[in-house]
């Protein structure tokens, strides 16, 4: 892979989910475009996916007790 670049299963492990799930939050629109695609795998900037970590739904504070 292209250094600096994050592929789905590096982008799984930061969100904490599946490769299926990011796979279809991809086609929902729920996350970034990809910065580009190497050969038929979507590759996202770090920077890209930080923000959109910082910013995903549904990661607001949690309920304790």
């Amino acid at each position: 892979m292209t250094a600096g670049l994050l592929d789905t299963a590096a982008v799984a492990r930061l969100a904490g989910v599946g490769r299926s799930t990011i796979a279809a939050y991809l086609s929902r629109g729920y996350m970034p475009a990809p910065a580009m695609r190497l050969g038929q795998s979507p590759v996202w900037t770090r920077e890209q996916i930080d923000a959109w970590l910082a910013n995903r739904a549904g990661q607001g504070r949690k309920r304790v007790g």
